[in-house]
């Protein structure tokens, strides 16, 4: 372990205290090894535990609304946390599949999930961002409306075995069609995932297993969840070579936002001047040591999340133990939606045009003297922001690459959030 490693380490664990002024009323246990994952939802309490070690690669049966959310529709995502790598062939077609080189397939691409977007899945992040129809795996035919396979992918298993695979299509955005094999050509399988399993399209994954082609249906509906307990590869964590980690934290349904306060009493519930991100892992896991069997959280911190009905619930996490895979937490609701123009209602009173948009976009939103704006790339990087101060208010977005954006408005503790194509 280099000594940079080391210091980094003993900060981490001189910033966290076993004293925690408020009591635990709720509980996830991912099992010794974090063997599960818990689904968690809120409201009810209720919890979906269904086993993270049975999965190599994630699909996903959400629906697409190509081309103003192809990443959505499009996503695969690999486990990277139980040891399954990812690399792309380079210079190569999906008709290379059978004649396949491997000779120094160590040095190719090596490909990871985004822990901040779960829309940026491992085979997603070798596209071409300056073209809208690509998506790593595929590009987007918009005569036959499917996706076409375009590259060929090596996925090591956590036994050592390398598969080599391809996605043929996505077809019309309702069945994957997936091969892959044993090196040699054998075992050869052609894999369908059909979105319509997905009773009408309200989870987010299905999960194939490349040791016995099982395709498992793991997850809650969307809407039935806030939060996901579970190990997760984190991308820079502490330096660490070729830029991913496994660790064990907390993901948040990307309907869902959370606003993290340090340095408070976390018996307070307020949360005024806090902003509220959509990134998946702003929980995450750093709220506690990196490797730790004594229950130590960091202080002074409090999460509160908006919910997808409106409801804003405060969480503070109190321990978390390796040895078991148990995380401890309090909950509470601080705030239901409000009973006269709803959320929902609220945001969509925020409008863009033109959508594509080239070097000019108009926001429409009912603005406040509080109002701001902020344009953000899908792995939540903000480009642009500023003050709502007119309407229609009007933003250059001529130095922004073609691609996928987010457009948030926030007035106050309020986020409404909008998708932005930029064509160019």
């Amino acid at each position: 372990m280099n000594k940079l490693y080391l210091f980094t380490i003993l900060i981490l664990f001189f910033s966290f205290s076993n004293a925690q002024p408020i009591n635990p009323n709720d509980s996830a246990n991912t099992s010794p090894g974090n063997i599960n994952m818990v689904f968690y939802n809120l409201a009810t309490r209720a919890q979906t535990i269904p086993s993270d070690t049975d999965w190599h690669i994630a699909v996903s049966v959400r629906a697409t609304n190509f081309p103003y959310h192809p990443l959505g529709g499009t996503t695969i995502r690999i486990n990277e946390a139980i040891g399954v790598n990812a690399y792309v062939a380079p210079n190569i077609d999906t008709s290379g599949f059978t004649t396949l080189d491997t000779i120094g397939w160590r040095n190719w691409w090596h490909l990871h999930d985004a822990d901040t977007s779960i829309d940026e899945g491992a085979l997603n992040s070798n596209r071409n961002h300056s073209d809208l129809f690509n998506y790593g795996w595929g590009e987007y035919n918009e005569t036959t409306h499917n996706v076409v396979g375009d590259s060929v992918f090596l996925i090591q298993l956590p036994s050592g075995e390398i598969k080599k695979m391809i996605v043929i299509a996505l077809v019309w955005d309702t069945t994957f069609y997936i091969k892959y094999s044993n090196l040699d050509n054998s075992n050869l399988q052609f894999i369908h995932i059909s979105k319509g399993v997905n009773d009408n399209n309200d989870k987010e994954f299905m999960y194939l297993d490349l040791y016995d082609s099982t395709v498992h249906d793991k997850e809650p509906a969307s809407n039935a969840w806030d939060l996901q307990f579970l190990k997760y590869a984190a991308v820079d964590t502490l330096g660490v070579p070729d830029g991913t980690m496994p660790v064990s934290g907390i993901w948040v349904n990307e309907g869902d936002s959370v606003a993290k306060a340090t340095g408070v009493d976390v018996t307070s519930n307020s949360y005024a001047g806090l902003r509220f991100s959509g990134n998946l892992n702003t929980i995450g896991w750093n709220w506690k040591p990196l490797v730790d069997t004594t229950g130590m959280v960091q202080d002074s911190l409090a999460y509160f999340i908006k919910t997808i009905p409106g409801d804003i619930y405060k969480l503070v996490l109190t321990g978390y133990n390796d040895s078991t895979g148990v995380f401890s937490f309090y909950q509470t609701l601080v705030a239901a939606a409000p009973t006269g123009i709803s959320t929902v209602e609220a945001s969509a009173q925020v409008s863009l045009y033109p959508n594509p948009a080239n070097d000019m976009v108009n926001i429409i939103c009912p603005a406040s003297v509080s109002s701001k704006y902020e344009i953000m790339d899908i792995t939540g990087n903000i480009l642009i922001r500023g003050n709502v101060t007119n309407e229609p208010l009007q933003i250059n977005t001529s130095r922004l690459a073609a691609g996928i954006y987010i457009v948030n408005i926030i007035d106050n503790e309020n986020v409404s959030t909008r998708k932005l194509v930029i064509g160019h």
